[in-house]
């Protein structure tokens, strides 16, 4: 029988926290191809990120308690992988885990790995390479969108749905991106998307704007995607948004006809201006976004 101890300290949790992906372990499988498959030089990462002990024994305790393995290496002291381990789940970190470094962010209510992928699908859509522009300093620009996938992939940036929202948003204290909705197949949901990746990238990145700032930036560069998108605006049928929407519009297609931020100061302010009549904004318009790095 392998040679197993019961273990002196267990992880905190099992799954462990902020895990970025899980792997079905399979028979052909070891430490070694698992470190290699998923990025790891070490080996040790992906063991102390699941059990959080190097003994042997007590890995062996974990892998047939936590795993389900039940095959023994040839010399019988240890277990080894097999495709009939149930459940036989090895969690992945992070790529930006490190052993004995701050733990890996909480997941968030409402979580949601399909709400996830469709942020990431949007993230890879040739329309954002129209969706660029600098605004008051911050430029917004493929890099930054391509910066904002890097984080969920890293799961340094949650995606959650939460279904009372009537819109989109982003949580800069959790960070977190919450969708009212778990599809986003229209494009129309997914420039609502962009929408709050700004908001993301401006967290990321420490933006000291305000309220009407962030806003302002949010709305051009989810009008600017739509148009590239679908060649059309988008409406709030009368809403709160509506004219923040036009004024958002009339820039996209002056940028999409060649000219220059620049030369768009009176359309910039009238849009700046609507942010901050908007309801949703209005009270808040001119405060600190307090964005604080992720």
């Amino acid at each position: 029988m392998a040679h197993m101890d019961i273990p002196k300290k267990f992880p905190k949790s099992f799954p462990p926290v902020g895990y970025q992906s899980f792997h079905r372990v399979q028979t052909a499988d070891n430490w070694g191809n698992l470190a290699s498959r998923y990025y790891r030089e070490n080996p040790l990462d992906i063991i102390l990120f699941n059990f959080e002990t190097t003994n042997p024994r007590e890995i062996n305790w974990f892998l047939s308690t936590y795993v389900g393995c039940r095959t023994e290496t040839p010399d019988g002291k240890n277990f080894r992988f097999s495709s009939a381990d149930i459940p036989g789940l090895i969690y992945i970190p992070p790529k930006t885990w490190k052993p004995g470094g701050p733990p890996a962010k909480p997941s968030v209510p409402g979580e949601n790995a399909t709400a996830r992928a469709w942020v990431l699908d949007t993230l890879g859509h040739p329309a954002l390479y129209k969706a660029q522009f600098v605004y008051s300093g911050r430029s917004i620009n493929v890099g930054t969108y391509r910066s904002v996938a890097n984080a969920i992939i890293d799961n340094r940036i949650r995606v959650a749905v939460d279904t009372t929202l009537d819109h989109g948003e982003y949580d800069h204290l959790q960070d977190a991106l919450f969708l009212p909705w778990e599809s986003a197949a229209g494009n129309t949901r997914k420039s609502l998307i962009v929408h709050e990746v700004v908001h993301a990238a401006l967290d990321k990145a420490g933006s000291g704007f305000l309220v009407y700032q962030s806003e302002t930036a949010a709305f051009l560069a989810q009008t600017m995607f739509m148009l590239a998108a679908s060649g059309s605006g988008l409406s709030d049928e009368g809403g709160p948004s509506q004219q923040v929407f036009f004024c958002a519009f009339a820039i996209a297609q002056a940028l999409a006809a060649g000219k220059k931020m620049s030369d768009l100061g009176i359309e910039i302010q009238a849009l700046e201006s609507a942010v901050q009549r908007h309801d949703w904004y209005k009270k808040d318009a001119f405060r600190s976004a307090k964005f604080n790095g992720i």
